[in-house]
């Protein structure tokens, strides 16, 4: 394939590119540098995958970006405790994150006192259901019917809460 054929296939992609991107990466600098990225990628593959080069290009954006997204995670990897240690400051989306954490952790006080036991056993104290099983002194089956209801409980709640999010 050609420059010129390549240019006319892939060319206007980069607008999609982009908004995808920074859809993924939330940042103007790194969606550009995306963008760049692809054609390299698209470029290089040329001969092999064209035919379809719009669901190649957003295959290869999100990936890219999921690459990108899992090496800075890995960069900055928090254990445990250094959750709660986190400067909420560190980002604009830091605020709502902490405000949603904040949420949770009412609505999870609000649940009956079983099921916040287990909720609590189960994935924040990392127990598998045998254990929390013994610890309550219940069945497993109770265990996981108690489980799936706090989750449940929790996930109506914050639906109907940030329900205005769907509306966009």
């Amino acid at each position: 394939m050609e420059h010129k054929e390549f240019t006319d296939l892939c060319l206007n992609l980069g607008p999609k590119i982009y908004r995808l991107a920074l859809r993924y990466l939330n940042d103007s600098d790194d969606a550009a540098d995306a963008v760049q990225e692809v054609y390299l990628r698209m470029w290089n593959s040329r001969e092999q995958h064209l035919k379809k080069p719009e669901a190649m290009a957003m295959t290869i954006t999100r990936n890219y970006c999921l690459d990108r997204l899992k090496l800075h995670f890995h960069k900055y990897k928090l254990q445990g405790a250094e959750i709660d240690r986190l400067n909420v400051t560190a980002n604009e989306y830091s605020h709502e994150k902490a405000d949603i954490v904040k949420h949770i952790r009412t609505l999870i006080k609000e649940l009956p006192e079983n099921q916040k036991s287990i909720l609590h056993m189960r994935d924040i104290e990392g127990y598998s259901t045998s254990e929390t099983a013994a610890i309550m002194e219940m069945n497993e089956n109770t265990i996981r019917v108690n489980l799936s209801r706090a989750r449940q409980k929790i996930r109506e709640l914050l639906e109907k809460r940030y329900a205005y999010v769907n509306e966009y």
